[in-house]
Order: structure tokens, then sequence, then C-alpha cells
């Protein structure tokens, strides 16, 4: 909007509700757009990180057939290594199952807990990008000090004389004069 065709022929109230009312419809306007941006962009970042949780169910799932699979073929030998030597019967082989099995069940508290370290340390990485988007956000908008310098403007040209330099000014005459410098117009009397 050329600044000098505002002031040219326009009621001053008149000219400052127009930049009022265009001000105030840019701001809701430029929010409503940066908001749905905003939106989508967070949506992309969710669907990444369901993306990448649904991919982390089955961790873990070969390493702990590989635990179970091996504590099994362990207690298979030691069956067979007591049963070769007639003690299969006797209470060391409880007792050598039991030392197994507790083995067994460390193991896999070790392997769990690691998968859980791993979880987290993607779940928190994933999260991580979504809230420093959320940080870094930085939304423009219209100027409000762009519109309470063009009302300033108005206001210094509005019929204040002395406001208006004197070689602007045409003695007992009421019209715009157009400054060659700004090309602005200044209403003169």
């Amino acid at each position: 909007m050329c600044l000098s065709s505002l002031f040219k022929n326009h009621d001053n109230d008149a000219l400052l509700q127009q930049l009022y009312n265009e001000f105030g419809q840019a701001y809701n306007e430029g929010r409503a757009a940066n908001e749905s941006r905003y939106a989508q962009i967070l949506e992309g970042y969710g669907d990444r990180h369901q993306a990448a949780s649904d991919k982390l169910q089955g961790l873990g799932d070969a390493a702990r057939n590989d635990l179970n699979r091996r504590y099994q073929n362990l207690a298979t030998n030691v069956d067979q290594n007591l049963a070769s030597r007639g003690l299969y019967n006797s209470t060391i082989a409880g007792t050598m199952q039991r030392g197994i099995t507790d083995q067994q069940d460390r193991a896999m508290n070790q392997l769990n807990e690691g998968l859980r370290r791993e979880q987290i340390g993607y779940d928190t990485a994933l999260s991580g990008d979504t809230l420093a988007f959320m940080e870094r956000r930085n939304d423009t908008y219209p100027d409000l000090n762009q519109m309470a310098n063009l009302a300033l403007q108005m206001g210094n040209t509005s019929g204040n004389r002395q406001s208006i330099p004197s070689q602007y000014r045409e003695s007992n005459t009421s019209r715009y004069v157009r400054n060659p410098v700004t090309y602005s117009y200044r209403y003169t009397y």
C-alpha cells in the first residue's frame, strides 16, 4: 500500500480505522497460517516417533530366544552329564538346575535392562527433536510498530500547520502538496 495514496483525500479517523482493520486481518491470517504449519510439523514429528516406537516393539526378541535356547542346552547338558555319572536322581541335579535358572534369570534381566536403556535413548532422541523444534518456534506477524508509525505520521500531518515544513505549505490555500523527496502528500492550509 503506497503511503501517499493513503493520505490523499482521506479522513484520518477513517484511514486509521482502515489501517487497524487491515492490520488485524493480516495478523489473524498470519497467526492462523503459523498455527496450521506448526500443527502439521508437530504431527510429522509425532508420526515419526510412532513409527520408530512400532519398529522397536520386537527389539530384543531374537536375543531373548538365543538366551533361552543357550540355557536350555546348558540344562540338558548338565542333566546328561549327571545321568551318565549316576547322579541324576540325587539332590545335586536340583541344585544344578536352580543355579542354571538363576543364571538365566540374571542374564535375562541384564538383557531387558539394556533394551530399556536403548528404547529410552531412542525415545529421548526423538522427543528431544520435537521439543527443540517447539523451543525454536519463532512466528512472525505484521509489525505493530509499523502501524503505529503510520498513525503517528497521520497525526503529524493532520491539521498541525507547524508540523508541515514551510517549503510544502502554500499560504491561504487548502490542498495536498506532494513531497518530492518522499513522494508523500501533506495537507496544507
